[in-house]
């Protein structure tokens, strides 16, 4: 399962979230949520979500200066919610590597699409990173067996 993490200054919309769709039918796991952008920050740090959903506009820290901060730190992917129609926020959301900006309220379907897009996304991530390790564990292999071919072609100094 993939996990994701709601920031929004507004609990209701939270509360939206968390009950729009089955979570788990669509293979994500709710693993928290906060009002609080600097609690959300530590949180998220410490849980490294597949996913965070973000209001952009908070009191003290915005959810674009937030995700800035996270995306040093986290792998976390990154859709951005707002109630304001200002392409300043998108493209701003967009340099910070956003995958959606959706304006509230969000409708399910939307909602959904994003979900299909990240864990498509993933899985891919998943399999190139496979796939590279496979190919260290062969270079690995290769080297073990010319190296023993080499030993046997040594002299014997007994």
């Amino acid at each position: 399962m993939l996990s994701v993490y709601f920031v929004d200054d507004d609990s209701l919309i939270i509360e939206e979230l968390k009950v729009i769709i089955d979570w788990e039918k669509y293979g994500y796991k709710i693993v928290g949520s906060s009002t609080s952008p600097f609690v959300a920050e530590k949180e998220i740090e410490k849980l490294n979500p597949c996913l965070v959903i973000i209001d952009v506009q908070m009191r003290g820290l915005t959810g674009l200066e937030l995700a800035d901060n996270l995306s040093k730190s986290t792998n976390s992917k990154f859709v951005f919610l707002s109630a304001y129609d200002k392409f300043d926020y998108a493209v701003e959301a967009m340099k910070i590597g956003a995958i959606r900006y959706l304006k509230k309220p969000i409708s399910e379907k939307s909602l959904i699409e994003i979900l299909e897009k990240v864990k498509e996304d993933v899985m891919a991530e998943t399999n190139k990173y496979k796939i590279n390790l496979s190919l260290d564990v062969m270079k690995y292999e290769d080297v073990e067996q010319l190296l023993l071919q080499r030993i046997k072609t040594l002299p014997n100094l007994e």
